[in-house]
């Protein structure tokens, strides 16, 4: 009997349109566009992570927020190469301008690996948000590169 409730209780919410709840597929996630008609904007993070000698600095933890008013779910997080690089093509955000108030942390979290540096925060005017592709003048405002390259200072 329990398990028919279950299965009509799913189907129920199915037909209101109550499909997931995981914030990566859901309408609010970043997981797709809202609805029809929505702005947005294509947005890719590129740069590079050296110590203060100029030497880059791999296995740094790169996490990239829009902003302070965003879900968690919101964060895109990267890693450092073997260069000191880090990129991702698509990030999850969908609004124009969503750096207006975005940060790039940087923090070591491998230990002695690579060396132990200090966690640092790049805020707007440490990094660079250029358009690279102009919109099509209705919903769509262009692609976006947020460009961020920094030096950490080694942790005592």
């Amino acid at each position: 009997m329990k398990i028919r409730w279950q299965y009509c209780l799913t189907a129920l919410l199915g037909l209101l349109g109550f499909s997931s709840c995981d914030p990566e597929n859901d309408i609010f996630g970043g997981g797709g566009l809202c609805a029809y008609g929505q702005p947005h904007a294509n947005y890719k993070v590129i740069g590079e992570v050296k110590d203060p000698a100029g030497k880059p600095i791999e296995g740094i933890r790169v996490v990239v927020s829009p902003g302070a008013d965003k879900p968690v779910y919101y964060n895109d997080t990267l890693y450092t190469d073997a260069k000191g690089q880090f990129q991702k093509e698509q990030l999850k955000y969908t609004w124009p301008d969503e750096f207006k108030t975005g940060t790039v942390k940087l923090e070591d979290v491998d230990g002695e690996a690579h060396g132990s540096f200090k966690t640092k925060v790049l805020k707007k005017g440490d990094y660079e948000v250029k358009q690279t592709k102009k919109g099509d003048g209705s919903w769509y405002d262009g692609d976006f590169a947020i460009t961020a390259k920094t030096q950490l200072e080694k942790a005592e």
